[in-house]
């Protein structure tokens, strides 16, 4: 399991730039990969097993078609042990 990335799963293709401003635990992401709807945002030290984190992802993300989200999305998860 890789402890430096985030998986994100989105129902249109992104364009990964406009994921610039998305954070977790209010730091900004160190940078992206992948292509479509699956997107990996890498983090610059590794999770914590046991620990909740919060992923903001901020309102002008935006489809590879140009639509916005619109609205800032806000998820939790926690790393298992």
């Amino acid at each position: 399991m890789d402890l430096k990335k985030v998986k994100i799963v989105f129902n249109h293709d992104i364009d990964t730039v406009s994921l610039y401003d998305a954070k977790i635990n209010n730091i900004r992401f160190g940078g992206t990969s992948g292509a479509g709807t699956t997107i990996s945002l890498s983090i610059r030290v590794p999770l914590e097993k046991g620990q909740t984190y919060t992923v903001v992802i901020p309102p002008d993300t935006a489809s590879t078609d140009g639509k916005q989200l619109g609205k800032e999305h806000t998820f939790k998860f926690t790393v298992a042990q």
